[in-house]
């Protein structure tokens, strides 16, 4: 899924432009933005021959992934300060399929 995807390279570019290069602890994602991230990337080496390693799904760049509790995913960066990725929520629709619209917000917000 592109919007996790996305969101994660960003918060890693911005991580190492404001932490002299440093990395981040961890990635901490909701079980389906787990899910839909390790679909996405199953379906793109799936393209070639790759095989990747046992435990892949675990580490985005370098960077240990943590499945956990609540609604929002998050960076914890080398200080360990947690920063939310601010990605929509998924949506799925009633074939199971996910669905990445964001919701409206009211004028009133």
């Amino acid at each position: 899924m592109a919007n996790i995807y996305d969101a994660m390279v960003a918060a890693l570019r911005e991580h190492w432009d404001a932490h002299a290069g440093a990395s981040p602890r961890r990635f901490e994602l909701t079980q389906k933005a787990f899910n839909a991230l390790t679909d996405a990337r199953k379906a793109v080496m799936s393209v070639g021959s790759y095989c990747p390693p046992p435990g892949w799904e675990a580490v985005f760049h370098g960077i240990p992934v943590s499945v956990v509790e609540g609604a929002d995913c998050h960076v914890v960066d080398k200080n360990g300060q947690r920063t939310s990725l601010g990605i929509a929520p998924l949506y799925w629709d009633a074939d199971g399929r996910q669905d990445r619209r964001h919701t409206p917000k009211s004028q009133g917000s």
